[in-house]
């Protein structure tokens, strides 16, 4: 039996993304993401560590989301460890694959006067020179159940 390995988050970034570099030159990104909830009067913080592997949703968000952009993830969760000083640590990671997953920013974080930077937030079709379609909005979807009125 197989199972499903997935994971939707929608956070606020906590500091810009990093732009790497594999050894045979392909960009991808990595990042840290924040979600919330409130427990009675208390709101409780969680982090999480985003890799993205695809190599054009990469470069998107490496020009254009920032500290503090809202941003949709959806990926997969993936367990690593390794061995520092004779002890076991364990990493936790969300990743955006070459194949699968989506990372989408929903609204610009810091704005530019806040941050003293000249950016400018295009959208997927302005940046990819209106060649494709835009990256799938779950949150502009139509309610699927809804007759349609005529």
């Amino acid at each position: 039996m197989t199972g499903i390995n997935k994971v939707i988050l929608v956070g606020r970034l906590g500091k810009d993304p990093q732009r790497k570099v594999t050894r045979d030159r392909k960009e991808f990104s990595v990042f840290s993401m924040a979600t919330s909830k409130k427990i009675k009067d208390e709101e409780r913080t969680t982090w999480h560590n985003v890799i993205v592997w695809n190599e054009s949703t990469a470069k998107y968000v490496n020009s254009y989301a920032r500290t503090g952009t809202l941003i949709y993830v959806e990926g997969e969760i993936e367990v690593r460890n390794y061995d520092k000083d004779g002890q076991t640590h364990y990493v936790t990671e969300v990743i955006v694959g070459q194949y699968n997953g989506n990372v989408q920013i929903l609204k610009d974080g810091v704005s530019r006067e806040e941050s003293g930077g000249e950016r400018k937030t295009k959208t997927y079709r302005e940046e990819s020179g209106g060649r494709g379609a835009a990256p799938h909005d779950p949150l502009d979807d139509e309610i699927p159940f809804a007759p349609e009125v005529r």
